[in-house]
């Protein structure tokens, strides 16, 4: 892919796709570039980081057949944000499940 843009306000970001070689499966890519990019914001990310991280959720899920093996944990993507210069965002919040309550 090419890459993605986002408008916040008058500010305008956009980056550059992730290149992962050739895509087995796109199912389920859209799904994780959005949480890729809720998960960032909520964790006080840029907007142009917040670009950056969904690509690479994105571009991650592609790799493998199904959506789900795409799917990568927090930890995992993490790595590899890490691995091309990216910095976790930090938490503006604690973490929180549904269910359960106490």
């Amino acid at each position: 892919a090419d890459g993605a843009l986002t408008a916040a306000g008058d500010e305008v970001a956009a980056v550059a796709g992730v290149a992962v070689g050739e895509a087995v499966d796109t199912t389920g890519a859209g799904d994780l570039f959005a949480a890729a990019f809720i998960w960032s914001d909520l964790t006080g990310a840029t907007p142009e980081d917040c670009l950056r991280w969904a690509c690479l959720a994105a571009a991650l899920s592609v790799r493998v057949p199904t959506a789900v093996a795409g799917a990568q944990s927090i930890e995992q993507l993490a790595a590899a944000g890490s691995e091309r210069g990216l910095a976790v965002p930090g938490r503006t919040a604690p973490w929180t499940h549904g269910g359960g309550g106490s």
